[in-house]
This record gives C-alpha cells, sequence and structure tokens, in this order.
C-alpha cells in the first residue's frame, strides 16, 4: 500500500556546518516516520532544490504528499516563493493529494525549546540537561538569585506579521522563565535592530542578558550575532551578556516537525503518536 512522503523544505546555505545540521534535523524526523519516503529540498543556495526533492520524491509513487517547512514564521519564502515552486507539481499530479504545514512560529514546543537554550546559557542546565522536560512552572533559579533578562534575536524580515510572531514569541518565553527584562529584535530587516539593543546595554547596563538567537541552523547570521555579543562580553564581562545556543537540529524538534505532519493528513483524528523509539 502506498505510503505518505514528506518533502522538507530548507531556506538554505554555503555553510557546511550549517547544511550538516539541516541533514540531521531531516534524518532526525525521518526515524519518527516509519515507511514515509523523505525527501529534503533547499529553496536556494543549496542542492538539492525543491524540483530535484520532488522529482525523486514522486519516483517513490506516495499517496499522498505533505509540504513541510523547515522554516520559523511564515514571511516571504512561505508566502511567495513555496506555492510558486509547487504549483507545476500539483498541476502535473492532481492524482496525488497534497498537505501544507505552517512553519514553526509559537508552537509550544519551539516555546519549551527556547527555554531550555535560556537555562543552559545561564548555567542551571548543562546542554545535555537542556533537552530534559521540563514542566512549565519549573524555575531554576530561587528568589534570592538574579534573573537574567532575555534579548530573542532573528534574522529579520520585512513581513510585520513574521516580525510580531517573534516579539510574541520573546514574550512567552520570558514568562516561563521569570525573565526581569525581554526585547525581541532583529540581525537586519526588522525593528529594533541587535545593534542598537547591545549599544544601549553597552552604554548604561541595568539587568544582565541572555542574547538567544532564534534560528534553525548555523550560518552567516548566526556568526554576526556571536560577534556582536563577544565585543560587548570584552567591554562589560560575561557577568552581563551570555550567549545562548540556536535551536540546531535539536531531537526534540525533529519529534515536533514528524508530529505536525503526521497532523496534517489526520486533521480530525485524535493527537498523532509518531514513533518514538530509538533508532537502532
Amino acid at each position: 500500500m502506498p505510503q505518505p512522503a514528506l518533502l522538507l523544505l530548507a531556506h538554505g546555505t554555503r555553510d557546511p556546518r550549517g547544511l550538516a545540521e539541516v541533514k540531521q534535523l531531516a534524518r532526525g524526523i525521518e526515524q519518527h516516520l516509519p515507511g514515509w519516503t523523505v525527501e529534503l529540498g533547499f529553496l536556494e543556495l543549496a542542492r538539492p532544490t525543491v524540483d530535484e526533492a520532488l522529482h525523486k520524491l514522486l519516483d517513490s509513487v506516495p499517496a499522498e504528499v505533505i509540504v513541510e517547512p523547515l522554516l520559523l514564521f511564515a514571511a516571504g519564502h512561505w508566502k511567495r516563493d513555496v506555492p510558486k515552486l509547487l504549483a507545476p507539481w500539483q498541476a502535473r499530479h492532481p492524482q496525488l493529494r497534497w498537505h501544507t504545514v505552517e512553519p514553526l512560529d509559537c508552537d509550544p514546543g519551539v516555546v519549551e525549546l527556547a527555554v531550555r537554550r535560556y537555562w543552559a546559557a545561564v548555567g542551571c542546565l548543562g546542554m545535555e540537561g537542556a533537552s530534559l522536560p521540563l514542566a512549565p512552572t519549573d524555575h531554576p533559579l530561587s528568589a534570592a538569585e538574579p534573573g537574567w533578562g532575555l534579548v530573542m534575536v532573528g534574522r529579520g524580515t520585512s513581513d510585520p506579521l513574521a516580525q510580531q510572531r517573534l516579539h510574541r514569541l520573546a514574550q512567552l518565553v520570558a514568562r516561563r522563565v521569570h525573565a526581569p527584562w525581554v526585547q525581541a529584535c532583529f540581525v537586519v530587516g526588522g525593528k529594533p535592530l541587535l545593534e542598537e539593543v547591545l549599544g544601549a546595554l553597552a552604554r548604561q547596563p541595568r539587568v544582565p542578558l541572555v542574547v538567544q538567537p532564534h534560528l534553525l541552523f548555523h550560518g552567516q547570521v548566526l556568526e554576526e550575532i556571536r560577534h556582536r555579543v563577544q565585543g560587548v562580553a570584552r567591554r562589560l564581562g560575561s557577568q552581563w551578556i551570555r550567549l545562548a545556543e540556536h535551536l540546531g537540529p535539536d531531537a526534540q524538534l525533529a519529534q515536533l516537525l514528524a508530529q505536525k505532519a503526521l497532523a496534517a493528513i489526520q486533521p480530525l483524528g485524535p493527537d498523532p503518536q509518531p514513533d518514538t523509539s530509538c533508532p537502532t
């Protein structure tokens, strides 16, 4: 019996570490979807292209195709580029059922992962501990210890709704970690800019800050954030600023994306339960 096929769409990068992370996340998703055909396609800067990935995917003669973006928010690529890329294939294969999965946005699983990245940066959790469950009310700091503010940094976009969603995500994470101060900002293409936020901190530090890159994969933007944070740390000391890890190919993220793919073909059924066993 034909099985579903999953097309994963990634932005693309020339950074070899970023490419390795994308492929690692794709493998993690596939491990939760036994029997599915899973292909990865890049929107730009890398191969296979979306067309190349779709050509290979449809060779498996799937029962239906699920298109899932490895994107954080619904901005230009998702709203404009992806429909244009898919339209010719959908026209040539009208017998197939096509489903699309929305970008990650402010999904509770994303909030949970961002919370863990914050606590790891503060030092309350090691990176291994950051992949362990935390209840929504867990607070590793005692009331007597000072809190760390949160600067959530996005790449940047001209899409006002996507900008608003990053600000919303920052608020959700700050509420979970009881951050005394929170600000979302962007490297390019949004307000305020990271350089403005860090400049204000350098001139008059008020609260120690965790700078959290809200990025899926390693690349030039992450390196720019790291460079700017290191510059402030050299001036003020690490007691004032720390850099959190980006989201990366986390096992929790892979499971979340697999769940979202399953939900796309089971919209009216019970909550999907992907295979969570460890791969052999």
